[in-house]
């Protein structure tokens, strides 16, 4: 009784984080406001797609070097809330940056922000993976991810509605600030309620070996150690295949957005309504994924997949067709994307909880996104010259040929069920 207790505290506590979290994640989103405002205030487009893959690098950096520390604390959701309240600090750089109008200037103090988000993100992802393994079951973990971001995106709609109706600005690019602030807030109301969890205390010695382990050598030799026992297992092969494709459907969102603000960022609180269609999205797919998780959570990956695809004809549809070159029909886009985008980020967090053990899995996922991460950089660089020399929608029209690549590799990895039931027996 006294563990269905617990539980059910926990349940509601990291509901509740979850909650504040998807909502600063939502109106700070490096795959969207980001870049969003990052073109609004006359930087370089070159550059635009760079944000989030270097927000990607730092979160495997900051992965690497948080997994033994973490994983050997007797405390890990402290660790988890301070990485809270250095995200929103860090979207209180940009905001602050966003103000100043040398290209020089912006571009330094977005990619430091880049990169601290990244890191701190890291930090916080193997807390929460670690935690959501240990202090809940199957069923309650599918329904939490599931739901607090769905309740995460009915705030965000909330708040940026708000910015509609009660925050004018002469100039359109202080009205689309106003949204990283509030996500400040939400990283500081989040790492309130993560202190709120009941973590039974583990001991040091229970998670780290040695204490040579503790060091940053002994942290990547873990890394790579669990990279070659893991090379060596077929289906792990087919899900570092899956998350290198996916990456299509991952890194898409910033060249959405710079498309976006290319066509409307002069427009006032275009960037609001963009956010509102994006949570909207989140809100309605919510129970859809969870209900197809509850079968299989490689077929959500796969709807997420077509959707994806859904999305990028919508956006060169958009383009060409003057008579929906506007910001509702445009916000039609950002919801098709930010449905997929959001149920491929939990699924592929579910997938991996259910496949590998709580000890393996901070290196797991390490090991998986260090070749991912490696990928990304090129394919964002790419992308991000074809969109400057040519335009925004060749690079749209490039991930959607690869989106449609990603869902032949997504229908090769096995039922999460298999690997875990595969496991168990050997």
């Amino acid at each position: 009784m006294t563990k269905n207790v617990g539980q059910r505290w926990n349940y509601w506590a990291i509901m509740g984080q979850g909650t504040f979290v998807d909502f600063a994640n939502n109106v700070g989103s490096p795959k969207f406001v980001l870049p969003f405002i990052y073109i609004a205030s006359g930087a370089p487009v070159i550059l635009a797609g760079l944000l989030l893959p270097t927000v990607q690098v730092s979160r495997i950096i900051g992965q690497i070097f948080s997994a033994p520390v973490i994983s050997g604390a007797r405390q890990r959701k402290l660790y988890w809330s301070i990485g809270l309240v250095c995200i929103g600090l860090s979207l209180g750089l940009v905001g602050v940056s966003a103000h100043l109008h040398e290209n020089t200037t912006l571009i330094i103090f977005f990619g430091l922000a880049a990169v601290l988000v990244g890191v701190f993100q890291g930090l916080c992802r193997i807390a929460y993976q670690q935690l959501l393994g240990d202090l809940l079951n199957r069923e309650n973990r599918s329904k939490v991810s599931f739901v607090h971001v769905a309740i995460g995106a009915a705030l965000t709609i909330g708040v940026a509605w708000a910015t509609i109706d009660l925050l004018t600005h002469e100039n359109p690019l202080h009205g689309h600030v106003v949204l990283l602030w509030a996500g400040v807030i939400g990283c500081v109301a989040s790492a309130l309620v993560v202190t709120l969890i009941r973590e039974p205390a583990t001991e040091r010695s229970q998670a780290i070996p040695g204490e040579k382990d503790a060091s940053a050598g002994g942290t990547l030799r873990k890394t790579v150690g669990a990279f070659k026992d893991a090379s060596k297992l077929g289906w792990f092969r087919r899900v570092v295949v899956a998350w290198v494709m996916m990456l299509s459907i991952e890194f898409a969102m910033p060249f959405y957005a710079i498309h976006a603000a290319s066509l409307h960022a002069e427009e006032h609180n275009s960037l609001s309504l963009f956010v509102i269609a994006a949570s909207l999205g989140v809100i309605l797919s919510a129970p859809v994924w969870h209900w197809i998780s509850k079968y299989s959570i490689k077929m959500v990956m796969v709807g997420c997949c077509l959707v994806a695809l859904a999305a990028a004809g919508y956006a060169i549809a958009v383009t060409v067709d003057p008579s929906i070159h506007d910001r509702p029909h445009y916000a039609g886009v950002v919801f098709a994307i930010a449905t997929a985008t959001r149920g491929l980020t939990v699924a592929r967090t579910l997938y991996l909880v259910q496949a590998v053990p709580g000890d393996q899995r901070p290196y797991f996922e390490a090991a998986a996104r260090s070749v991912t991460g490696t990928i990304a950089i090129p394919l964002s660089v790419g992308l991000g010259v074809l969109a400057h020399i040519h335009s925004e929608v060749g690079s749209i029209l490039v991930l959607g040929f690869l989106n449609a690549l990603t869902i032949l590799a997504v229908l090769r990895l096995r039922n999460e069920i298999d690997v875990s039931a595969e496991r168990l027996q050997s």
